[in-house]
């Protein structure tokens, strides 16, 4: 009588506990035990993930499949994704002060794409559905579809079909750079890895077990840079255009502002043209060093999350480029107008906008061609379709090692890089005069 008195006095649990469990008891046909997902809220209520592994892969503490499991990595995104809807909704209800059950919780937390095929646009279609890609990794997905379709010279594949030989093939008659042939290869082997977790396909055809794209295809990154002198011409060009018209600098998709927003990528220290976005007033100052008068500018690199400072001289550019911008009173808390809404996602409006900077940029360049003579060879003076935002970081780079004293250690700094890792942005020297002026910094 008494332990039913205090059950009866027990308070509610005001919270959900959400759970991800594997259930002992239903062993199913590969001798694998499924996950569910767990409610505990006044009572216990339970449903099926779709996603089952054995027991001795199953980490109970840490509710996620252990490594040693194939395709562990692209199961345990699946159930992470599961776990985190319930988990949003759950705290949807709770800011907002709405009562709410387990069932609701439930609504929708299981994988919301059912496919009962293996044609592999179907299963890419569920893929871009149950991750919520965003566009353009959606846009990698269908290119990866058109260009296998053209391929296979029909529609209507199947996952099964996309062996190993088949890929290499395939890559062997795609007319891409390597970095997109590492893309395409990379959104086949997550819709086999989703087909395999959903088992619609057997895992013994997964044609990347040998077949590993990813160190064949790693030379994939941009290695154009610009010449000292191009960077010069550029520099020339921009201050005749402000000289001319200094007001196009307050429009974001101007050609003068398009050209500021890559020279500033140089002269920041290479920084990324996100960098530049994110920069907000408070991010700048004045100092001293010596007698000489500099813009301190110091951030946070969004890739690495590590400090970059930046002292930049003040000159006819910095008054300009920085100077002009911390006078100026902004509307969005941005130093630069790049952002247009700030509660929509900064790093898409700076994506988006460096598409028209990019063709700004390169209309410069070809200008320059224009009215520079190209080589005896008959090549143009800038390679024009080489050039994109990050050619300004990777040309701050090469610049900087090329010059005397220069140490790898100190690139990394100034890059906000490891020095193992900072190889990417340091190319071989291009010309005869650097080669040269690099063999006369040798003692001997």
């Amino acid at each position: 009588m008494q332990r039913q008195k205090t059950r009866q006095t027990m308070p509610k649990v005001l919270s959900a506990s959400i759970r991800l469990v594997q259930k002992m008891n239903r062993m199913n046909k590969n001798g694998e035990y499924p996950i569910y997902l767990v409610i505990s809220f006044n009572g216990k209520v339970e449903r099926a993930t779709g996603i089952s592994c054995h027991q001795k892969h199953w980490d109970r503490k840490r509710e996620v499949i252990k490594s040693s499991c194939p395709n562990a990595a692209a199961l345990n995104k699946q159930l992470s994704d599961i776990k985190q809807r319930c988990i949003d909704r759950k705290i949807g209800f709770e800011l907002s002060g709405r009562p709410y059950n387990a069932s609701q919780l439930l609504q929708n937390s299981s994988i919301g794409t059912t496919v009962r095929t293996n044609g592999f646009k179907a299963i890419a279609d569920a893929v871009m559905a149950d991750r919520r890609l965003k566009r353009k990794t959606c846009c990698k997905y269908r290119y990866a579809i058109n260009k296998l379709s053209e391929f296979l010279g029909r529609e209507d594949f199947i996952v099964d079909e996309l062996t190993e030989p088949i890929m290499k093939d395939f890559c062997k008659w795609l007319a891409v750079n390597d970095s997109t042939k590492r893309d395409i290869c990379s959104c086949i082997a997550s819709v086999w890895n989703y087909a395999i977790s959903r088992r619609l396909v057997s895992p013994e055809g997964y044609p990347f077990r040998t077949f590993k794209f990813a160190k064949i295809y790693r030379t994939g990154e941009r290695v154009y840079y610009l010449d000292r002198v191009h960077i010069k011409l550029l520099y020339d060009e921009f201050l005749s255009m402000v000289a001319d018209d200094e007001a196009s600098l307050d429009k974001r998709s101007s050609k003068p502002f398009s050209l500021l927003w890559f020279l500033l990528c140089y002269k920041l220290n290479g920084s990324a043209p996100i960098e530049i976005t994110m920069l907000r007033p408070e991010n700048c100052r004045t100092v001293f060093i010596g007698n000489e008068e500099y813009y301190a500018i110091d951030f946070y690199r969004q890739k690495t999350h590590s400090q970059v400072k930046v002292r930049l001289r003040v000159d006819e550019f910095s008054r300009i480029a920085v100077g002009r911008y911390l006078q100026r009173e902004s509307t969005t808390g941005y130093l630069y107008p790049i952002i247009r809404n700030p509660d929509k996602d900064p790093i898409r409006q700076s994506s988006k906008l460096s598409e028209t900077a990019i063709k700004n940029v390169r209309e410069v360049c070809e200008y320059i061609n224009e009215h520079w003579l190209p080589n005896r060879a008959g090549t143009p003076f800038i390679n024009v379709q080489e050039v994109v935002m990050y050619t300004a970081r990777h040309s701050f780079a090469n610049h900087y090692i090329n010059t005397p004293g220069a140490t790898i250690g100190t690139l990394a700094s100034l890059l906000s890089r490891s020095p193992s890792t900072i190889g990417t942005y340091v190319h071989q020297l291009a010309n005869d005069k650097e080669i040269a002026d690099a063999v006369e910094l040798l003692p001997i």
